[in-house]
């Protein structure tokens, strides 16, 4: 027996990670479908197919979206960002540490001020 929604001229789209991500958000933020539409100035039946998996064919219609709600573009489109927070990060996260030399030394700092702030 045939899917029902496999009939002829109709299609089912998977769920995308941008759909998942814009479906989370809006909710996240009380945000209507219409009134993302209203943010990125596009049709409200084009927020909703992004929700339902649609592809964005306008790319600065989702880059408005992001920057009214300070969401990051990159996470929203991919589910993933490749920014990230260095306060949750370990310095052997980022280095292997190795012995250079050893002895006692004396060791100077200097501290660098921005110029004309003092």
């Amino acid at each position: 027996m045939k899917d029902k929604n496999r009939r002829k001229g109709v299609r089912t789209r998977k769920q995308s990670p941008f759909g998942q991500q814009l479906i989370k958000l809006l909710a996240d933020r009380g945000i209507s479908i219409r009134q993302a539409a209203a943010i990125c100035e596009v049709r409200a039946s084009v927020v909703s197919s992004w929700c339902s998996g649609g592809v964005p064919q306008d790319l600065l219609a989702v880059q408005k979206l992001c920057r009214a709600l300070r969401y990051d573009f990159e996470a929203l489109l991919t589910g993933t960002s490749m920014k990230f927070n260095p306060q949750e990060l370990e310095l052997s996260d980022l280095f292997d540490e190795e012995t250079a030399f050893s002895g006692l030394f004396k060791i100077e700092a200097t501290r660098l001020v921005r110029k004309g702030k003092k």
